[in-house]
């Protein structure tokens, strides 16, 4: 449970591995979109499968000598659709409608010389259900740490992080960053992105293609709508799981990077909490196949 924590904090982490004393203003576009096959519930009649698709915009601006600031926007919209549920009596049932999700970050990172860096950064996160009230979807977290370059081809990094949830504790979690260039064509390196974080190994194939094997931990949680024909009014969704998979990079051009990957997302649980935060269903998932095509744009 600790090693999960760590990793949902590590979604508002960002990273300040191999930071270079660039002084342009950097802004990268990325663009996604994933579908998650049919899947069972273990243990009751139904199903579910998931289509998503983002956006993110990141921008970063040389400031003093050197450091940078940046800033971030990111929005993910998911699409379930549950099948053929059933439930004996009253019960809860874990269903909800479609969801939105939007955060905005800000991040200050400063070089201190030519091994040390330490960095900084606030997010602020809207999740909720159609219908759901703001206010009451709306999470925030902060984090600070530090790298160092210990060769060339090897950096190491810690970080505490922070981030408030819906309905539950906040967290407080110590983190580990790597970065280690195995060998001219291999890398291993730790990595976050809106709702995951993980650890991939790379193979630069050849100049513009590389390869890449991975695993994260992922989770989304979400208001429910607050209207009395939602199935738990005001309640907190949640969807979680292990996606491991195989991914291709394809540097089209130095502008344009394309990205696709495919696995099984394995571990699947949802839960559905009354607006209390009081667990009132929950469904363990089988595991399923997905598909995810990306783009970025580097400016």
């Amino acid at each position: 449970m600790v090693l999960k924590m760590a990793c949902v904090l590590a979604l508002a982490a960002g990273s300040a591995l191999g930071q270079e004393n660039d002084r342009k203003v950097e802004a990268k576009l990325t663009l996604t979109g994933s579908y998650a096959f049919d899947a069972d519930f273990k243990d009751n009649a139904g199903g579910v499968s998931v289509a998503r698709g983002g956006g993110a915009l990141n921008v970063a601006f040389p400031v003093f000598e050197r450091s940078s600031l940046g800033v971030g926007l990111g929005t993910e919209y998911s699409s379930y659709d549950f099948e053929e549920i059933a439930t004996m009596g009253p019960s809860p049932i874990v269903t909800w409608d479609d969801v939105l999700t939007t955060d905005v970050s800000v991040r200050f990172a400063q070089q201190y010389n030519d091994t040390c860096s330490w960095f900084g950064g606030l997010m602020v996160q809207a999740a909720g259900e159609e219908g759901a009230d703001f206010n009451d979807s709306v999470t925030w977290g902060g984090t600070a740490g530090a790298t160092y370059k210990v060769s060339e081809t090897f950096t190491i990094g810690g970080a505490i992080a922070v981030r408030t949830r819906l309905e539950d504790d906040a967290l407080v979690i110590p983190l580990l960053l790597v970065d280690w260039k195995i060998s001219p064509t291999w890398r291993l390196s730790t990595f976050t992105g809106m709702n995951e974080a993980g650890l991939a190994l790379g193979w630069e194939v050849c100049e513009p293609v590389t390869l890449s094997i991975g695993a994260a931990y992922a989770l989304r949680e979400f208001r429910l709508d607050d209207a009395s024909t939602s199935n738990m009014p005001g309640g907190v969704g949640r969807d979680q799981g292990v996606p491991v998979w195989l991914g291709l990079e394809w540097r089209a051009c130095e502008q344009l990077r394309v990205n696709v990957r495919g696995g099984l997302i394995a571990g699947r649980e949802f839960t559905l909490d009354d607006a209390g935060g009081n667990e009132q269903a929950q469904e363990d998932i089988d595991a399923t196949g997905f598909l995810e095509a990306g783009v970025t744009f580097l400016f």
